[in-house]
């Protein structure tokens, strides 16, 4: 599994991410945090979402935890 840090950056905005690439790939997923939330508080989610074959991207939403 190769977990890194990103940017996702579109026209005008970037959106802070970390993203877990599995081995067997068999599709993707993104994953959000709750009201008042950070992308860290999602990792143990995403890391068994990503053990099922799929990349997963976890995010912050605008304006909660990191910002670009």
């Amino acid at each position: 599994m190769n977990i890194t840090r990103e940017t996702i950056k579109g026209n005008g905005f970037s959106v802070p991410s970390i993203v877990f690439t599995p081995s067997d790939l068999q599709g993707a997923a993104v994953i959000i945090h709750g009201y008042g939330g950070s992308k860290e508080e999602q990792l143990g989610l995403a890391y068994r979402v990503a053990e099922a074959g799929l990349k997963t991207f976890v995010i912050d939403l605008r304006g909660h935890g990191e910002i670009c």
